[in-house]
C-alpha cells in the first residue's frame, strides 16, 4: 500500500491524503491485478475523475501487456 498526496491544490482534491493498494492474485490465465484507490469520502469529483485515471492506466497496461482486462 502506499499513500499519495499532491504537492501543490488539485482542483477538486486539494492536498488531501488518499491510499492506493495493490493486490497480485494468480489464475488459471495469468495472474489478476486489483487496485483499490481510496481516501475519497466527502471528495466524489475527486474519485470519479481518479476512476477515469485508474480506467486509462490500466488500458495502456493492458495494450502492453497483450491481456484481457476484466471489471
Amino acid at each position: 500500500m502506499q499513500t499519495r498526496r499532491y504537492d501543490w491544490d488539485h482542483p477538486t482534491l486539494g492536498r488531501h491524503e488518499t491510499t492506493v493498494a495493490y493486490l497480485l492474485e494468480p489464475t488459471s490465465a495469468g495472474t489478476r491485478l486489483t487496485v483499490c484507490h481510496g481516501g475519497f469520502a466527502g471528495f466524489p469529483d475527486a474519485a470519479a475523475e481518479h476512476a477515469e485515471g485508474w480506467a486509462r492506466v490500466l488500458g495502456w497496461l493492458q495494450a502492453h501487456l497483450g491481456c484481457r482486462l476484466a471489471a
